[in-house]
C-alpha cells in the first residue's frame, strides 16, 4: 500500500500545495506594492467541509456526514460555528494610496507568517505520520 494513497496524506498535501499558492499570491501582491492602481489578490480559503467532501469523494466513499447524537453537542452549520476563525478586516477604499494600489505591506507580512507557520504545521503532521507508520511496519529509519 502506498503512504500517498492513505486519505489524510492526500489532505496534508492538498493544504500543502494551497499554502504554496497562496504564498505565491502574497510575494505577487508585495512585488507590486508600488504598481499604480493594482489592487491585492486573495485565495479563496479552504473549508475543512470541502476538504473532507473532496477527501471522501477522492477514496469512493459517498462523502461523509456528521450526526448529532446527543443534545449536548455542537449544532452543525449554524450560529458562529461557520465564521473562520482569522477572519481579515476588510479593506476599506481609504485604506488606497494615492496611486490607487490597495497593498498593505503590513497585512502581507502578517498573511506570509501566518502561511509560512501553518506549512510547518502541516510538514510535521506529514512527517509524524510517516514516522508513525515506519514504526507500525517496524523500520526505525
Amino acid at each position: 500500500m502506498d503512504s500517498n494513497s492513505l486519505p489524510i496524506v492526500a489532505a496534508l498535501k492538498q493544504r500543502m500545495r494551497w499554502l504554496t499558492a497562496r504564498q505565491n499570491v502574497i510575494a505577487e501582491n508585495v512585488a507590486n506594492a508600488d504598481t499604480p492602481g493594482y489592487r491585492p489578490r486573495r485565495l479563496k480559503e479552504q473549508s475543512f467541509k470541502d476538504l473532507l467532501t473532496n477527501q471522501t469523494a477522492m477514496t469512493g466513499g459517498g462523502g461523509a456526514s456528521l450526526k448529532r447524537t446527543s443534545g449536548q453537542h455542537m449544532r452543525i452549520g449554524g450560529g458562529d460555528m461557520d465564521r473562520s476563525p482569522r477572519q481579515f478586516k476588510a479593506r476599506e477604499v481609504a485604506d488606497e494610496r494615492p496611486n490607487g494600489n490597495g497593498v498593505t505591506l503590513e497585512d502581507e507580512l502578517v498573511s506570509m507568517a501566518e502561511t509560512q507557520i501553518e506549512y510547518q504545521t502541516m510538514l510535521n503532521v506529514y512527517r509524524k505520520h510517516h514516522a508513525i507508520l515506519r514504526t507500525a511496519l517496524g523500520r526505525q529509519k
